[in-house]
């Protein structure tokens, strides 16, 4: 199989390189989610959400959204950005997106270059969040590793408690302009660092409202 690794303008081979260097990796011409599963292989196994390996995301109105998910907070609006799965222990290191059709509304990327930034601005400081997990809500930084080389943060699950957190969201907020658009051109695969880019999504346009998004997670 022949695949176009897009990365700015180089052609690049190795799938994990690729992707640290700005925290995400685009690929053409994938056919399916069967090849989507083929390529991603080297990134780990593949870690569940509700019991399903691989979820289909559609656009959703507030009223129609599963409790606590970005449509039941934002429905058809944008999305902010964000990490996934901050609920988990350890949230995953790799979301797997793919779309088969075309679609007009974008996924946003703010890349690693970016996100170090503000990771860099709050190293000192202590943004503490109220934050919802599967065992239960605790306090929590937006950042981790033994270093605070990583972020994890998500406004459905997490609340600023304090200014420094307060400060950070609105950092955040303020960096939206300068994020990636992605746009779905048709048999488009995404792999995202989750640990090192935050993502998001824009309005949905009207001709979307049935589109599916292919996603899922790796270790």
């Amino acid at each position: 199989m022949n695949y176009n690794f897009l990365h700015g303008d180089c052609l690049v081979s190795s799938l994990k390189d690729s992707i640290s260097s700005s925290g995400f990796l685009i690929i053409d011409n994938v056919n399916s989610i069967d090849d989507v599963l083929d390529i991603t292989q080297s990134l780990g196994e593949i870690r569940t959400l509700n019991k399903k390996d691989i979820q289909i995301i559609q656009p959703s109105t507030k009223e129609k959204s599963k409790s606590k998910s970005f449509s039941y907070f934002y429905g058809f609006e944008d999305f902010p950005l964000h990490s996934d799965t901050v609920f988990w222990e350890q949230p995953a290191r790799y979301i797997i997106f793919y779309m088969q059709e075309k679609s007009s509304t974008s996924t946003i990327i703010l890349d690693r270059n970016e996100v170090k930034r503000i990771l860099n601005i709050f190293f000192d400081k202590k943004p503490i969040f109220l934050k919802k997990k599967e065992t239960g809500i605790s306090y929590s930084f937006p950042l981790f590793g033994n270093s605070n080389e990583y972020i994890c943060y998500d406004p459905c699950y997490m609340k600023p408690i304090n200014d420094d957190a307060k400060l950070f969201v609105q950092e955040l907020e303020n960096s939206v302009s300068k994020a990636v658009p992605i746009q779905w051109i048709g048999n488009r695969l995404v792999i995202i660092d989750n640990w090192y880019v935050l993502h998001g999504r824009k309005a949905v346009d009207s001709a979307d409202f049935d589109r599916k998004l292919f996603r899922f997670y790796r270790a």
